[in-house]
This record gives C-alpha cells, sequence and structure tokens, in this order.
C-alpha cells in the first residue's frame, strides 16, 4: 500500500511539472515578441532623447552596438552601447558622443542591481555627472574632479562599471 501512495505521489508531481512547464512555455511563446517590440520602442527613445536625430544607422561591433546619428544627411554624433559587469548582473549602457567628442547623454539600458544601491545609477543625479565630459572618465568617493564621477554610496562596484562603459564608448566613438 505504501508503494502505491509513493507511486502516486511521484505520478502527480511529474504531472504537475509538466503542466507547468508546458505553461510556462506557452506564455514565454506569446509575452517575446511583446517584450523585444517595447525593448526597442525603450532604445529608440533614449536614442533620441540622448541624440535627436532623423536617422541613425546601427553598426554591430560585436562587443557593442553603435548607432550614427544624422540630421538632413549630417552626422550629428555617435551613440555606443556598451556592456560590463557590474555587482548585481550585467550593466547595458547607452552613452551618446557629439561631434567634438563631449558625452551629451548617458542611460542605462538593462540592469540588475541591487534596488536603493546600484539600481541609483539609472537617476539622472549620478548619469548626469558624465554629461560634457570628453576623456577617460575615473570614480572617486570624494568630490570629484573634471575627469571624475562621485560613486554611488554603497554601490561602488556598479559605479566602476558604468564608468567603463562610458569610458569604452568613448573609445570606440573616436572610430566613427
Amino acid at each position: 500500500m505504501k508503494k502505491d501512495s509513493s507511486l502516486h505521489m511521484i505520478i502527480t508531481l511529474v504531472a504537475i511539472a509538466v503542466i507547468v512547464g508546458g505553461l510556462m512555455a506557452f506564455f514565454n511563446d506569446i509575452t517575446a515578441p511583446l517584450i523585444e517590440k517595447n525593448n526597442v520602442e525603450a532604445l529608440n527613445k533614449s536614442l533620441y532623447e540622448i541624440i535627436p536625430a532623423d536617422k541613425y544607422e546601427q553598426i554591430d561591433n560585436g562587443d557593442s552596438v553603435i548607432y550614427v546619428a544624422y540630421n538632413a544627411e549630417k552626422k550629428v554624433g555617435v551613440l555606443v552601447t556598451y556592456t560590463e559587469q557590474g555587482y548585481g548582473g550585467e550593466i547595458k549602457v547607452l552613452t551618446g558622443i557629439d561631434n567634438e567628442g563631449k558625452i551629451v547623454g548617458v542611460e542605462i539600458l538593462e540592469n540588475s542591481e541591487t534596488a536603493g544601491l546600484g539600481a541609483n545609477a539609472t537617476k539622472p543625479e549620478f548619469k548626469g555627472q558624465f554629461t560634457g565630459k570628453n576623456n577617460t572618465v575615473s570614480v572617486t568617493k570624494t568630490v570629484p574632479g573634471d575627469a571624475e564621477i562621485k560613486a554611488i554610496t554603497g554601490a561602488t562596484i556598479t559605479s566602476k562599471a558604468v564608468t567603463s562603459a562610458v569610458n569604452s564608448a568613448l573609445k570606440i566613438a573616436q572610430n566613427y
């Protein structure tokens, strides 16, 4: 009798696992295109907010994606996405650089940093520190100088990861 009870329990658990797995796959198939569409819309909005343009030429560069921005066929800047490893996972950063090589905007496209700490990298107070800089930027915990940004309190790893992504973008943009 005990064997029948154990077998029945195993069959029930397997059936539940198969049903739940099937439902998860079904809903993933339904939501994946919507998620991708929302990500593309968010990227397009970020591109336009950082460097407004009529057209963006996308160039896949392996480690990064470059968007050359044009107004009336005249290049007005370059935007670069670059991903670095943060404390809680990868951080995907979009950096806009004008034709003079100055940073005009930074947007965090994706991150899984700790809420209230590393996730503060998405706040304007942090991202805005990069605007106007045109050389390699470093992170400080004190008052920042011309080529420095102030780290997020309790999130130095995240601050350094974002800064590294921005520095990589500056270097990549020089070729475009």
